[in-house]
C-alpha cells in the first residue's frame, strides 16, 4: 500500500507509535510535498532493517554524517511507495543483490534530526516521518560500502547494538524494532 493510505491503515503498537501516527497525519494534510525534501520542517523516510537468516544479526552502515553505525534508508524524493525506497535504499548502501522482505511496516517513527552539513551544505534541523520494514539477506552475501553515505558495513549481533550505535536516542528505535523482529521470527517458525 502507498502513500498516507497506509499509514491511516497502520495500527500503532505502542504511544509513541500513535503520537508518530497522529503527527506524519497532521503534517500530510498541511503539507502537499510532505514525500520530498522540500517540505523543510519534515518529511517522509524509508528504512530497511537487515537482519540475518537466523534473526540473531542486523546489517548496519557507518553513517559518514552522524558518525554512527545505522539502519540503511532515505528520503522519500517524492516517491509515495514506502516498500519501494525501503528496498532501494537496502541495495544502494549495502550493495546487496537481493533482500527478502519479511514484515509489512513494523515501525512508524517521527524522528529527529540535527542542523548538519550535508555534500558540503548546510542542512536545518527537522523531522523525518519514518516508515520501516525488515528484510532478510544472508550474511555470506557480498556486500560493498556506498562512499558518499557510508565508509563500513557490519552485521551487529542484537545484543551489541549499544556498543556501535553512538546516536542515543536511535538505540530505543533499535531496540524496539529488535523485540518486533524476535516475536515475528517466532511466528515464521
Amino acid at each position: 500500500m502507498k502513500g498516507i493510505q497506509a499509514i491511516e491503515q497502520y495500527i500503532p503498537q505502542d504511544h509513541e507509535e500513535e503520537k508518530a501516527k497522529n503527527i506524519i497525519l497532521t503534517m500530510a494534510k498541511q503539507h502537499e510535498n510532505i514525500f520530498t525534501r522540500e517540505c523543510l520542517e519534515g518529511h517522509m523516510t524509508s528504512t530497511g532493517f537487515v537482519v540475518n537468516e537466523s534473526h540473531d544479526k542486523v546489517l548496519m552502515a557507518f553513517h559518514n554524517i552522524y558518525q554512527s553505525y545505522s539502519w540503511t534508508g532515505g528520503h522519500n524524493d517524492g516517491d509515495e511507495d514506502w516498500y519501494h525506497v525501503a528496498e532501494k535504499e537496502v541495495l544502494e548502501e549495502t550493495g546487496l543483490s537481493s533482500v527478502k522482505c519479511i514484515s509489512p511496516i513494523i515501525s512508524l517513527d517521527d524522528l529527529p534530526v540535527n542542523a548538519h552539513i550535508k555534500r558540503g551544505l548546510p542542512v536545518q534541523a527537522h523531522r523525518h516521518y519514518n516508515v520501516t520494514y525488515v528484510f532478510e539477506a544472508s550474511e555470506d552475501a557480498p556486500i560493498c560500502i556506498k562512499e558518499d553515505e557510508n565508509s563500513a558495513l557490519k552485521w551487529i549481533p542484537f545484543d551489541e547494538i549499544e556498543q556501535w550505535v553512538s546516536e542515543k536516542e536511535m538505540i530505543q528505535v533499535y531496540k524496539k524494532i529488535i523485540e518486533r523482529v524476535k516475536k515475528l521470527s517466532l511466528s515464521l517458525h
